[in-house]
């Protein structure tokens, strides 16, 4: 094989080696709710795989199910090992190509995934300090109490509520927009509405186009646990 042989199969195998795709090509990634203002997937990769180069054209928010331990390789940087716990919430931001490998050789890597189809504020310039302002990305751990809790973070296009009931008891969570709520655990829950019942498994979501209920009753016999985010 010629020299420019070599360097033309050298270059074909760098460009598709490369190639990105969408979230939805994705083999991990399934689509489970799409409407005019998100698409959400369910993503589950399973020990020491990883996700195809995925080309992030929203800014959107990770929500993870359980711990885990996640390589994440950024297009143009080197590989980042990234310990993510149970219930965390992370904002990315788009226009970045990224590849996630499950560093665990024994659990699957489980999260919930949203693309927000709207434009995130990305950071501003503070000429009195002299430094950039970014908006913030993730919210602290959690609390760890088994009493009824609220963790607020305002992503600057998209409010994230990570929420703790305690059995039997009530809280008020009412958004006044379109909200996703996320299930961390099982719930039973009582709304203020008579007679509705909101019952869902970790991982699965549901949709409140005008926002969520007033008041949101834990019915279970454990603390019910969620996230909520507001648009």
């Amino acid at each position: 094989m010629s020299w420019q042989a070599a360097a033309l199969f050298t270059f074909v195998a760098i460009a598709q080696g490369s190639k990105s795709v969408s979230m939805a090509d994705d083999p991990y990634h399934h689509l489970i709710l799409q409407n005019s203002v998100v698409k959400v997937f369910t993503v589950e990769v399973p020990p020491l795989k990883s996700t195809l180069p995925i080309r992030r054209d929203h800014n959107g928010v990770i929500i993870y199910l359980g711990d885990s331990a996640v390589v994440s390789t950024v297009e143009g940087y080197g590989p980042l090992t990234i310990m993510h716990y149970d219930g965390e919430v992370a904002r990315f931001d788009a226009g970045k190509t990224v590849t996630e490998k499950n560093d665990d050789g024994v659990k699957p890597c489980r999260n919930i995934t949203i693309e927000v189809l709207k434009r995130f504020a990305d950071w501003s310039y503070d000429a009195v300090k002299g430094e950039f302002n970014y908006p913030p990305a993730q919210l602290s751990p959690p609390l760890g109490l088994d009493a009824s809790s609220t963790q607020l973070l305002d992503m600057r296009g998209v409010i994230a509520a990570r929420i703790q009931i305690a059995p039997a008891d009530s809280y008020p969570v009412r958004t006044h927009s379109a909200a996703l709520l996320v299930a961390l655990s099982e719930l039973e829950l009582k709304t203020d509405q008579e007679g509705h019942k909101l019952e869902k498994q970790p991982g699965e979501v549901e949709w409140f186009a005008n926002g969520l209920p007033a008041k949101l009753t834990n019915a279970g016999m454990k603390p019910a646990r969620m996230v909520a985010l507001e648009f």
